[in-house]
């Protein structure tokens, strides 16, 4: 019953976040990543670094279509199309998809100072240009306000 439970909304949960989507794109990380490595040291990268590298794209792109499903949660309610989605339906509340979006983001910083010092230094000034503007109340994407 319980595992049931927690099967069902990991599925909830890859549905909201177009996870087969998610694994086609992880192709164009693969490539990039083999030509970089190619390019740059003329060898490839170890198997650890690679599966870190898939970790953090793979974090990184779940937690920002999770982030905009609560941003759009208002107007897929109001989009026949899209009012089936998990958060108009009530199937997941807005606050447990923020933190659920928080915690890629946390995964992410942590597998990309795994690849590199460097990449952990500069990945969360990417999030902290976005998220002052994801949280004020005078924005379009004003969408994670109501946790405070």
């Amino acid at each position: 019953m319980v595992l049931t439970k927690a099967l069902h909304k990991v599925k909830q949960y890859g549905t909201l976040v177009m996870f087969q989507y998610t694994i086609f794109s992880l192709s164009f990380g693969l490539v990039s990543m083999i030509l970089a490595s190619k390019l740059t040291a003329n060898s490839f990268l170890p198997p650890w670094k690679i599966g870190l590298i898939f970790l953090s794209l793979l974090s990184a792109r779940t937690g920002a279509n999770a982030i905009n499903r609560v941003i759009d949660a208002e107007i897929d309610a109001k989009n026949p199309r899209t009012a089936s989605r998990q958060l108009p339906q009530g199937v997941l509340s807005k606050k447990e998809v923020i933190l659920f979006s928080c915690f890629c983001f946390v995964l992410m910083v942590l597998s990309a100072f795994f690849i590199n010092p460097l990449c952990a230094l500069l990945s969360p000034g990417h999030l902290s240009f976005w998220l002052p503007i994801l949280t004020r109340n005078d924005s379009p994407f004003y969408a994670i306000s109501f946790l405070e």
